[in-house]
């Protein structure tokens, strides 16, 4: 941060970027019944699972979306990989990840389930959350 910064500059900064992120861990815990690791475990997956699938801005097919295990989310995310088998053993009990034939674990791709019809509305109000933190701090620089 550049020393002629105001220090209420950092202020309203941190009050707004921490505001957003607080409503954002809030739905999650709600969403995941408080289970902010299964949260993670989740998160890990899917961005295993689609990095990789986009070319520039355009995503791939499904179909072309990789595969992942316990031992990439558990080195990726830093949680242990026991900790991330059960947490994958309840998302398949939830059916909301899916075991492959040809091996590994992926997302469910039905676009219908309720989980997927909740992060709809989660993504949208968190997009909402994102915009009127971006405007508030329009114009403060660090």
């Amino acid at each position: 941060m550049p020393q002629d910064t105001p220090p209420c500059a950092v202020e309203i900064a941190t009050y707004q970027l921490s505001q957003t992120m607080l409503h954002a861990l809030r739905e999650i815990y709600r969403l995941f019944d408080g289970d902010i690791v299964l949260a993670m475990v989740l998160g890990e997956l899917g961005q295993h699972v689609i990095a990789g699938s986009h070319t520039g801005s355009a995503p791939r097919q499904r179909a072309k979306w990789r595969h992942s295990n316990a031992h990439s989310i558990s080195a990726a995310s830093g949680i242990p990989r026991e900790t991330v088998r059960r947490k994958l053993d309840k998302l398949l009990d939830k059916g909301w990840i899916v075991e492959l034939p040809e091996g590994g674990l992926s997302l469910n791709q039905a676009l219908d389930t309720p989980l997927h019809l909740q992060f709809i509305d989660y993504n949208r109000e968190l997009l909402t959350h994102m915009r009127q933190t971006v405007s508030a701090l329009d114009g403060i620089e660090f």
